[in-house]
C-alpha cells in the first residue's frame, strides 16, 4: 500500500479502539477483543453477498448491486427486516483480505458497485 492509504488504515484502526465507528460512539475496545454496542470486535464479520437487483435500475445496471451483508448492528430497530443476520456476530470475523476478495468477485460478475449494509 501507499503512505496514504497506510495513514487511512491506521487512521481506521485508531477509530476502533475506543471505538467511534459509527455515530454511537461505544467507546469498546475492539482491538483488544471487545465487543461494541453492534457486537462486532475488531473484524467485521459477513453474513452473506451477491448481486442484487432489488433498487433502481440506475442503481443495479444490468449486472446488479454488489451487496455485502454483515453480522451485527447497533440500532435495535424493532420491526428489522435483517434480525436473523443483524442481531448476532459469529466469531471470528472476516480477514481484511477476504472481505476485499469477495467485492472484487462481485466486480468481476458484473456489479455496478459494492453496497455495505
Amino acid at each position: 500500500m501507499g503512505r496514504v492509504a497506510d495513514d487511512a488504515l491506521r487512521d481506521m484502526y485508531g477509530m476502533m479502539s475506543p471505538c467511534v465507528l459509527c455515530p454511537r460512539r461505544c467507546g469498546a475496545k475492539r482491538a483488544e477483543g471487545e465487543k461494541g454496542r453492534c457486537g462486532a470486535g475488531p473484524l467485521p464479520a459477513v453474513a452473506s453477498f451477491g448481486p442484487h437487483f432489488g433498487e433502481e435500475p440506475e442503481l443495479v445496471g444490468s449486472g446488479g448491486s454488489g451487496t455485502v451483508f454483515f453480522y451485527g448492528c447497533n440500532l435495535g430497530c424493532a420491526f428489522c427486516q435483517n434480525y436473523d443476520i443483524s442481531s448476532r456476530v459469529p466469531v471470528p470475523g472476516t480477514e481484511p483480505g477476504r472481505l476485499a476478495a469477495l467485492m472484487l468477485h462481485l466486480e468481476a460478475a458484473g456489479c455496478v458497485n459494492v453496497n455495505l449494509v
